[in-house]
């Protein structure tokens, strides 16, 4: 029961704005929550292009690590190599191993010397690379050779 008199138009004409203030709220909601929707797509999108590139990343990473760690056993191993045969030729100096390479300076006289370089060569293991006399001493039994081997294996 209205107390006022309010012609059944005018009501029905304040309810139908109501509505369609209704309706228009509802589809700006509804827009928006389809671009919302569409932004959230595209970012996951470029985010898993982005995860994809980081994961490629870390495993050239741990290629080029584990390529590192390769390159370090090899020098070990090319460095026990060597010592197991050629431990008996005490007359080394500086002996330094990179790889695949090793360089050394040989303190000796000149049949020790020729005994170590045909020890060398008839291993069959290392590859004689280059051959240099740094100086004679005082005494002349003793020079200094400097060696640069490579193995084979």
């Amino acid at each position: 029961m209205n107390i006022y008199f309010l012609p059944k138009w005018y009501l029905q004409d304040k309810l139908l704005k109501k509505y369609k203030r209704l309706k228009l709220i509802i589809l700006v909601f509804f827009i928006m929550n389809i671009i919302l929707f569409h932004s959230m797509i595209f970012q996951k999108s470029k985010l898993e292009s982005l995860q994809n590139n980081l994961m490629d990343k870390r495993q050239q990473y741990t290629l080029k690590k584990s390529k590192n760690i390769n390159q370090n056993v090899k020098s070990m191993d090319t460095y026990l190599n060597f010592f197991s045969n050629f431990h008996v030729y005490e007359e080394f100096r500086n002996v330094s191993v990179e790889n695949n390479n090793i360089q050394l300076e040989f303190v000796g006289n000149d049949s020790s010397f020729s005994k170590f370089i045909k020890a060398v060569e008839n291993s069959n293991k290392f590859t004689i690379v280059n051959i240099n006399s740094l100086e004679e001493s005082k005494n002349k039994d003793k020079h200094l050779w400097q060696i640069e081997l490579k193995s084979k294996l």
